[in-house]
């Protein structure tokens, strides 16, 4: 395991995925832009865990904000946030190109 990715206060942004089986990325934070808030320590990806029936290879698990008007719009609380653990391999760095896409293509099982 090396070291992590991001530090707190990176923008990040959730993939948009849609894998074959688990995951723990909710689809209403996929495709949305956080903020670590937190770096907490590696755990298994369950994803990877549930897939090969063992543990998987242990990833920096983050703390990640996002605004209420980010997940559900302009008519949300402004000024509120959620804060969700999610594992690194879900997050991607927001590029300086505010065009940056991070769908990842998962509809097949590896």
């Amino acid at each position: 395991m090396g070291e992590s990715v991001f530090r707190v206060g990176d923008e990040v942004q959730a993939l948009v995925t849609n894998p074959v089986g688990h995951t723990r990325l909710p689809n209403y934070v996929r495709g949305r832009r956080g903020r670590i808030e937190s770096v907490r320590t590696a755990h298994p990806l369950p994803d990877e865990t549930v897939r090969l029936a063992r543990k998987g290879e242990p990833a920096t698990v983050y703390g990640v904000a996002f605004t209420m008007e980010e997940l559900w719009g302009p008519d949300a609380e402004p000024g509120s946030e959620l804060v969700m653990e999610l594992w690194e391999p879900y997050l991607r760095a927001v590029s300086v190109d505010a065009t940056a896409d991070a769908t990842v293509d998962d509809d097949v099982e590896r």
